[in-house]
């Protein structure tokens, strides 16, 4: 057999030991956020930085939580807080309305363009 031949087979081998060592049980596990470990239920509501939020769900090690953007980083927030309950009331009306408008606004737009390539 070839060096060349040899080379290449053992380097797909490696490549193939490696992908079903990083696989474990036959499926990557990616987790895209370090979990809270501790939430706070102090009212951060005047610190917090835009209009978005991440829910955080309970297991074994990560309590539920919802997680807020400030200045100073994020903030693990308990999920039964008043003020948090309210931020999150709040921020989901807005976002019904501005999708409301939005989708009047292009009906409309759309109506007008309609009528323009009509004349």
């Amino acid at each position: 057999m070839s060096p060349r031949i040899l080379s290449i087979a053992l380097l797909l081998l490696s490549g193939c030991l490696c992908v079903r060592s990083f696989a474990g049980n036959g499926r990557l596990v990616r987790r895209r956020f370090p979990c809270c470990t501790e939430v706070s239920s102090a009212d951060i509501g005047s610190k917090v930085i835009g209009d978005v939020y991440r829910k955080q769900s309970s297991s074994s090690r990560c309590p539920e939580a919802i997680i807020f953007c400030t200045r100073g980083g994020s903030v693990c927030v308990d999920p039964q807080a008043e003020w948090a309950k309210k931020r999150k009331l709040e921020q989901h009306l807005l976002n019904t309305r501005v999708h409301r408008n939005t989708h009047a606004l292009l009906s409309r737009l759309s109506v007008v363009t309609a009528n323009m390539t009509k004349a």
